[in-house]
């Protein structure tokens, strides 16, 4: 997964595209920093700053379950199966995902609890959900970019593209547009941290 920004004068589909694919990006640098952070806490057990983990948890509920996944179903999916049912097998499978999604992240949302309430010497289990956790997203992330994307290129026309990104830019990522100085920041840093 590539960060995207399409020039400005994309068309509406490539502008779209860009801004999935580009929210997609932000998704696994999220990922990848809080495996970097776990890999830190490990290392630095006396000093393992688990806000990171919180903050890093309070994102992907906000941006991916609240945000970008409503967007992908209301928008890009829907026009995909009024266009044609060639898709039908793939967005099930995906809104499988995304209809599970909260249950899926409060999992692991009760094994950092467990770290919180009884330290980082159980720090073991909340790594293993956690790897579990991102295993799953960038396999789902994956079938969208290399599934439902090239099958939207071919079934829709202009005009469905044109209302997916309007959708799309009037639902711009209001989080990681300032993440990197803000709330979540912390995230980016967690690598390098210590």
């Amino acid at each position: 997964m590539q960060p995207a920004n399409p020039a400005p004068n994309a068309s509406p589909m490539e502008s779209a595209i860009g801004c999935l694919k580009g929210e997609h990006s932000s998704y696994a640098i999220a990922l990848k920093s809080l495996v970097a952070h776990l890999d830190f806490a490990r290392r630095h057990p006396h000093a393992p700053r688990l806000e990171v983990f919180t903050a890093g948890l309070g994102f992907i509920e906000t941006f991916i379950d609240h945000f970008h996944h409503p967007k992908e179903d209301e928008l890009l999916f829907k026009a995909l199966r009024h266009r044609s049912r060639e898709a039908d097998e793939v967005l099930r499978e995906l809104q499988y995902d995304h209809a599970h999604a909260e249950s899926t992240l409060s999992k692991l949302k009760s094994s950092l609890q467990h770290v919180l309430s009884h330290g980082v010497a159980t720090l073991d289990v909340f790594g293993e959900s956690l790897e579990h956790y991102k295993r799953g997203q960038f396999a789902h992330m994956d079938l969208e970019e290399n599934g439902v994307i090239p099958l939207a290129r071919r079934l829709l026309t202009h005009e469905d593209w044109r209302d997916i990104d309007r959708g799309f830019r009037a639902n711009r990522d209001p989080l990681f547009g300032a993440v990197r100085g803000g709330k979540f920041g912390a995230l980016f840093n967690a690598g390098t941290a210590g």
